[in-house]
């Protein structure tokens, strides 16, 4: 029988998820936007420097928002597979941790309420797989 923090961090895992593949394929729509960039500046009279360097920031940042959205899939993986089997948990927590400690990082770079309310979700995926950890 699933205890409470196993059900917590199977529905954390899947919020996790979804917000992984989300993230992707924004990200994969913005590397399209930024591919296009450079040419739609020419016909809207904006110098080719101006959208090779905005085009450049858009491409970096699809980048880095891929890279989120993988490990946040590999979250929701171990996730699944800990809610599933409490023996298991011990690579979602050091996943949580990971994820916690980037969470936090980003609140420092650029602080607003947006990345603040970003960390509830990783600290609650930390909590639920500490405790899962610890009821086997």
């Amino acid at each position: 029988m699933k205890t409470g923090w196993q059900k917590a961090l199977k529905v954390i895992s899947i919020l996790l998820l979804i917000d992984a593949v989300l993230g992707i394929i924004l990200a994969a729509l913005t590397l399209a936007g930024a591919a296009a960039m450079p040419g739609a500046a020419a016909q809207t009279g904006v110098s080719a420097g101006d959208a090779a360097q905005v085009a450049m920031t858009l491409q970096v940042a699809a980048v880095v928002a891929v890279v989120s959205g993988l490990f946040d899939l590999l979250c929701g993986v171990f996730g699944l597979k800990a809610a599933g089997n409490a023996a298991k948990a011990k690579p979602a927590v050091v996943l949580g941790v990971i994820s916690v400690v980037l969470a936090v990082v980003n609140v420092l770079l650029a602080f607003n309420t947006q990345y603040l309310m970003a960390c509830v979700l990783p600290a609650l995926y930390l909590l639920s797989a500490s405790m899962v950890k610890q009821e086997r």
